[in-house]
């Protein structure tokens, strides 16, 4: 995927990655660590997902050209690699013209089912330590998401 230029950053555990209501540059490949996924309302963070080795961070961004809806936040140290979105569509211009359509189509029905279990409150259990903040972790993070830059 992409070019050789692709060099792993380490996020020191509590990083912002990347916040909502930004365009997305690049598509992140998490290589080691773990990344809390979490959505943001009146000072108060809802942890939705936690990513781990080899998953793919903000993909229905970069498929569909939308503004981020979540933020990514470093759990523990991670490494992580950024594959600039101009490689991704790169690679995805070479597939048969349908084949951005299903990503597309899934992309949006993904998000549609994040919707609401996130609006519900769902879950598919209980929700282990890795989706908990403390309250000091939470206020120290709220304080990081309102003067991250990208």
């Amino acid at each position: 995927m992409g070019t050789n230029n692709e060099q792993p950053t380490t996020y020191p555990a509590g990083s912002v990655i990347y916040i909502n209501g930004q365009q997305s540059k690049q598509l992140f490949i998490l290589k080691s660590g773990k990344v809390r996924l979490m959505k943001l309302n009146k000072d108060k963070l809802h942890v939705f997902q936690v990513c781990k080795q080899g998953e793919i961070l903000n993909e229905i961004s970069v498929l569909t050209k939308k503004p981020l809806d979540h933020i990514a936040v470093a759990q523990n140290d991670s490494v992580i690699i950024a594959v600039e979105v101009k490689d991704v569509n790169g690679v995805i211009e070479k597939c048969p013209k349908w084949v951005p359509e299903i990503f597309k189509t899934l992309c949006d029905r993904l998000q549609d089912s994040q919707e609401i279990i996130h609006e519900h409150n769902l879950s598919s259990g209980p929700l282990d330590d890795n989706f908990i903040l403390t309250k000091q972790e939470e206020q120290k993070l709220v304080e990081a998401i309102k003067t991250f830059d990208a």
